[in-house]
């Protein structure tokens, strides 16, 4: 008994047409031609050979890039962090060279040796220099007693910036001795958590420190300002920067002083004209007669 799989293809056989002749004539094609040599064999494709090489090559070329990637790779500058402490202390960072690349405040009495242009055009200059800068400009603004001796600077810094702190010590001290100031320049190399103190910004790599002190505000004061989370905290803020005792003294010396001198004024007004009536009432006057 035949198969129902024979029996189907039987019926599908008798059901198809079969070909005519130019049909089963037409040639087959195919996905590649095979070059055939003249001896009948078939001719080598270079293909593969064409693919193994640039394969080879891009792994080259790749490998390359990688190494110039990890080779060449650019390096973080190198930035180290200073502390410069009068009375009014301040903050700088400097390039590997010692020339200071930022400056900030840090506390409220170094804003006002900060707080104008001047503090700006110190950016790019030998921190040599700088510190010259600073402490002539505290000077004049009255931080040091110049006439008396016990005056005192420091300066701080991490391991690795001894020879751009020799150099700004040395600077200071010079300067010192040409104003004929009794003054004494400490320079100090201090760990990472003693120079965050010195700086009043906090930082647990030499690094870390110099980028905040970068990233941060010039001025002490606006510093606090931008921290301050919520209306009442700007409103403590200012009670206690700007309506401080120290500063409430001051202005209460400065009104008191104007007011003597109005009170002086006064008087001095009043003395010139009982003198003027006294000449003009003089029996010697000769206005009189006019």
């Amino acid at each position: 008994m035949k198969s129902w799989k024979k029996i189907w293809m039987e019926e599908l056989d008798r059901s198809v047409p079969t070909l005519d002749k130019a049909t089963k004539d037409m040639p087959i094609a195919v996905g590649a031609q095979t070059n055939v040599n003249r001896d009948g064999t078939a001719v080598k494709s270079k293909k593969p050979m064409i693919t193994a090489l640039a394969t080879v090559t891009a792994v080259l070329l790749l490998g390359i890039i990688l190494t110039c990637v990890l080779v060449f790779k650019p390096t973080e500058a190198i930035r180290y962090a200073f502390a410069i402490e009068i009375n009014p202390a301040v903050t700088l960072t400097t390039d590997e060279h010692g020339n200071v690349t930022a400056i900030v405040s840090a506390n409220s009495d170094a804003d006002v040796v900060l707080s104008d242009e001047e503090a700006a055009s110190q950016i790019g200059k030998p921190i040599a220099q700088v510190a010259v800068w600073y402490a002539d400009r505290a000077a004049m603004l009255g931080f040091m007693d110049l006439t008396e001796k016990g005056s005192a600077v420091r300066i701080s810094s991490c391991n690795g910036s001894e020879s751009i702190l020799q150099d700004a010590q040395t600077s200071l001290q010079d300067y010192f001795v040409q104003k004929g100031i009794f003054a004494v320049v400490v320079s100090e190399s201090v760990d990472i958590k003693e120079l965050s103190q010195r700086c009043g910004i906090s930082a647990d790599s030499a690094s870390a420190l110099a980028n905040a002190i970068s990233r941060s505000a010039t001025l002490f004061n606006d510093r606090l300002a931008q921290a301050a989370a919520s209306a009442e905290a700007l409103q403590a803020l200012y009670k206690q920067n700007v309506l401080s005792s120290t500063l409430a003294e001051a202005i209460k010396d400065c009104l008191s002083s104007n007011i003597a001198n109005i009170e002086r004024n006064a008087a001095e007004l009043k003395e010139l004209l009982r003198l003027y009536f006294d000449i003009l009432t003089h029996k010697d006057n000769p206005a009189l007669i006019l």
